[in-house]
């Protein structure tokens, strides 16, 4: 059964990066996540930048790892759709990643942030509820989602992993 990664940044351990102290303050401890694919591909976006897929390694140091089992199927729509958001060339949105973190307000804007585009790639592959607001979902609360659900597919994290490559 192949298995996917979402990978969390804690940056408490970050000399640098201010915007992450405040997001990782607000709803913390994170404040970025990633999905891995198995061919070691992440898809990723980062503030000021568009949708992208990188073959990279994690740093023990800073991400949790949280396994997503799936089956080729689901694995195969999820990889679909990460590159479909590529090919789109989604942006970063400043704006939908704030309102996120003021969940009592709403926002229909365009643009993606790094947590509402990992729950997306897991809605399309039928491995998250459709129903789930992406657009509400900080880092740690996609991550709280799945480390507290016991029907949910993704498991708790099995080891604690950095981006080398993360600035």
């Amino acid at each position: 059964m192949p298995i996917m990664r979402l990978w969390f940044y804690d940056p408490s351990g970050d000399k640098e990066g201010m915007l992450n102290h405040v997001v990782a303050k607000i709803d913390g401890p994170f404040c970025h996540c990633e999905l891995q694919f198995p061919d070691q591909q992440a898809c990723a976006i980062y503030m000021g930048s568009k949708v992208l897929m990188k073959t990279r390694t994690f740093d023990a140091s800073m991400y949790t790892s949280v396994p997503v089992s799936c089956n080729n199927t689901q694995l195969r729509s999820a990889r679909e759709f990460a590159d479909k958001e590529v090919s789109k060339e989604t942006a970063f949105s400043t704006m939908a990643m704030s309102m996120a973190l003021l969940p009592s307000l709403p926002y229909n804007g365009n643009g993606t942030f790094c947590s509402k585009l990992c729950a997306d790639i897991l809605i399309a592959a039928g491995l998250l509820e459709p129903s789930t607001p992406t657009h509400k979902l900080s880092p740690s609360a996609l991550y709280r989602l799945f480390a507290s659900s016991s029907s949910n597919p993704i498991k708790a994290p099995s080891n604690v992993v950095s981006a080398i490559d993360f600035k």
